[in-house]
C-alpha cells in the first residue's frame, strides 16, 4: 500500500482480521508432518510412500527453511526422484540441506565453511551475495572474508 501498488479500499476491505503465518523455522514441529503429507502425494503417482531415514529427518529439523513449505516440497521431490527405494536417505537431500543446516539460529561455534557449501549458496541466491550469507546463516562480512581468501 506504501508504494501504491494496492488499492486501499481493497486492502481494508480484505484486512478484517490479520492472518500471521510463521516462518516454518519457526513451526519445526510441522516439517515431519508435512514431509509425510508431500511423501504420500508420491503415492497418488503409482509409487509406493517411501520414509525418511533418521538421519534425513534431523537434517530437515536442522535446516532453517529460507523459501518455507515450498521449499520443503520442492527438497521432498527432490529427494524422490533420487532415492528411487523406500526409504530416503541424507545423501538424498539437496546439497545445501545436507551441508547447512540452521547455523544461524544454534548456539556456539559455527562449524568452518567449505568452497563447495559458498558456492551452492551463491547460486541458490542468484549470485546475491547478501542472500547467499543468510542461506549460510553467517554476516554478509563473513561471507566476503572467506571469498577473498579463496582468490
Amino acid at each position: 500500500m506504501q508504494r501504491r501498488n494496492f488499492r486501499q479500499d481493497l486492502y481494508y476491505r480484505l484486512n478484517v482480521v490479520p492472518i500471521r503465518i510463521p516462518p516454518l523455522r519457526e513451526r519445526r514441529n510441522d516439517i515431519p508432518l508435512l514431509a509425510l503429507h508431500f511423501l504420500k502425494l508420491a503415492a497418488e503417482h503409482g509409487r509406493k510412500t517411501p520414509r525418511l531415514s533418521e538421519e534425513a529427518l534431523s537434517l530437515m529439523m536442522d535446516y532453517s527453511w529460507p523459501g518455507n513449505v515450498r521449499e520443503l516440497q520442492n527438497a521432498i521431490h527432490f529427494a524422490l526422484v533420487k532415492s528411487r527405494g523406500p526409504i530416503i536417505e541424507a545423501e538424498h537431500l539437496p546439497l545445501e540441506i545436507r551441508q547447512m543446516t540452521c547455523t544461524a539460529f544454534k548456539p556456539g561455534p559455527k562449524p568452518r565453511l567449505t568452497a563447495e557449501a559458498v558456492a551452492s549458496a551463491v547460486e541458490k541466491a542468484g549470485g546475491n551475495r547478501s542472500k547467499a550469507a543468510k542461506l549460510l546463516g553467517i554476516g554478509r562480512a563473513t561471507l566476503y572474508r572467506f571469498l577473498e581468501k579463496q582468490l
